[in-house]
């Protein structure tokens, strides 16, 4: 039976108990109300009783009187004790209905008095009229009318008695009813009490034992122990509740299964996953002397972006800038993104010219089953002059400061895509003291922008000074974006600052580079 089940019987019982015990209250309770009724309509009928005993007595002196003083003065009480004596043996007929063994005795009576008056006290009226008092005297007097008047004396006093005798039968059935109703409350009282008891024992073990043992393995679960079983125990809905605690608990262990085994495999893999941002952020490791390079990347999704960038020198001498946006997060990407770095460092290096490495790439990456789109800004620098020959593949256009202010270097071809198209290559000068700004279009997020300022002004404001140093540029950019997205980007981030000093001259290395994150000089040499 399910726990509403039960429940509800341990409900209905006592109902059951108080409804049973009520109605033989009032049964009993019923009875007595009709014993209280007859006890009072036979304490009226006794007193009427003694009242026609004496209207009976009150006759009989009055018919004396009148024999000795015939006068209708003295005969009225006589006709007025008659009158009573009728009209109470009408209600004394009325009242021992519910004494019926009483009825025959007053019934008697009424003949006998009916008689005496119309064999004797009527005729020595009559005798009394015609002056013939000594015959009335003698006809009142007679043994037989004298006994007859006894008797009813007699059957009075007898129906006093009967009606007292009455009285007693029923006041003591009145007094068993009441004791029959004490003992009913009690007896209701009592079963309602066994069922709180067995109401409170039943529920104790349909409820409390079962919730507890459950309670019992859900602590022990939760302290540790996960191989302890959650018991299916009580009634159908405790038994399901343990079932699918236990079916959680067993879920919890699978779960924390493959998660052992996915820290497992990322352990495993943590070296690989390292290694491969290294190969996406390259260590700066030297930049000629008066140029400075800060750069700084932060992937979207884990330690991998689809960014990459590279800054290395080329064996004609001039720098060799790359950066490649891929579309997409994470580790598939990023592999991506480095092979396209690599080959398009090869092209430079093969002295191709930025628009042509692009074209290049393409060839080397296009395969018929894969669709591959990213934008790439690719550029060669010459130490000396400044001059710089640059593509920018569908690219945001960086950001270029001047002696007349920040300009941009805008697309100069489409995205890389698995579309035939062609990427012309431009020139620009990076004058001594000023700084060129690259950057993928996760800086450029409108989500990372308010009203009065965008992220794309605070660079163009920071270029447009000279004293700034790269490093603490690229660190303030990088660092206000990831505050203002709680330290959660919406796609990966790249940012790669290169300045010109005052009076750069030609060199292979010096000092003065400076890196977001680590604040190292750098540049690498490529080779074809």
């Amino acid at each position: 039976m399910s726990l509403r089940g039960r429940l509800l019987m341990l409900l209905v019982v006592p109902l059951i108990v108080v409804a049973a015990g009520g109605g033989a209250g009032a049964s009993v309770v019923g009875a007595r109300d009709r014993q209280n009724a007859a006890l009072h309509t036979l304490t009226t009928a006794r007193l009427r009783s003694e009242q026609l005993t004496t209207a009976y007595a009150e006759q009989f002196q009055s018919l004396i009187a009148y024999f000795l003083n015939p006068t209708d003065l003295v005969l009225n009480p006589y006709n007025q004790a008659q009158t009573t004596a009728t009209r109470l043996t009408r209600s004394l007929q009325g009242d021992l209905r519910v004494a019926p063994r009483v009825l025959p005795d007053l019934d008697r009576i009424g003949r006998l008095a009916e008689s005496l008056r119309s064999r004797a006290i009527d005729p020595a009226l009559a005798l009394m009229k015609a002056n013939r008092r000594d015959d009335a005297f003698r006809l009142v007097l007679a043994p037989d009318v004298m006994a007859q008047a006894n008797q009813i004396r007699d059957l009075l006093a007898n129906l006093g008695r009967d009606i007292d005798r009455e009285v007693r039968h029923h006041n003591a059935a009145r007094n068993s009813l009441n004791a029959w109703l004490l003992a009913d409350s009690i007896a209701t009282l009592a079963a309602l009490l066994a069922c709180l008891l067995v109401s409170a024992a039943l529920i104790d073990r349909w409820t409390k034992r079962p919730i507890d043992k459950i309670a019992a393995a859900v602590r022990a679960v939760h302290g540790g122990a996960l191989g302890t079983e959650v018991p299916p125990v009580g009634p159908p809905e405790l038994a399901a509740l343990g079932h699918d605690v236990d079916e959680m608990r067993a879920r919890i262990i699978r779960e924390l299964t493959e998660n052992i085994r996915a820290r497992e495999a990322l352990e495993q893999n943590a070296s690989l996953v390292l290694a491969l941002r290294r190969l996406l952020e390259p260590t700066p490791t030297g930049v000629p002397a008066g140029w400075k390079v800060a750069t700084g990347l932060r992937p979207a999704e884990g330690l991998v972006a689809g960014d990459s960038y590279d800054v290395a020198l080329l064996p004609n001498g001039n720098f060799a800038l790359v950066l490649v946006d891929i579309a997409g997060h994470g580790a598939v990407s990023a592999v991506t993104s480095l092979r396209c770095q690599e080959l398009l460092g090869v092209a430079l290096a093969d002295g191709r010219q930025p628009g042509d490495a692009i074209a290049w790439l393409l060839e080397q990456m296009r395969d018929p089953g894969v669709e591959l789109f990213f934008t790439a800004f690719v550029a060669t620098i010459d130490p000396e002059t400044g001059r710089c020959c640059y593509t920018n593949a569908g690219h945001p256009s960086p950001l270029l400061a001047t002696g007349d202010g920040v300009v941009t270097l805008d697309p100069s071809g489409p995205i890389v895509g698995p579309i035939q198209a062609t990427w012309h290559s431009e020139e620009t000068v990076i004058e001594p003291g000023r700084a060129l700004a690259i950057y993928t279009d996760g800086l450029t997020d409108p989500r990372h922008s308010d009203e009065e300022t965008s992220v794309l002004q605070e660079v163009a404001k920071l270029l447009e000074d000279p004293s700034v140093d790269p490093g603490e540029m690229v660190t303030a950019v990088l660092a206000g974006l990831e505050s203002r997205n709680a330290g959660r980007l919406r796609d990966d981030v790249t940012l790669v600052v290169i300045q010109r000093g005052e009076g750069a001259r030609p060199g292979t290395e010096g000092s003065g580079a400076t890196d977001a994150t680590d604040a190292t000089d750098s540049v690498r040499t490529i080779k074809a």
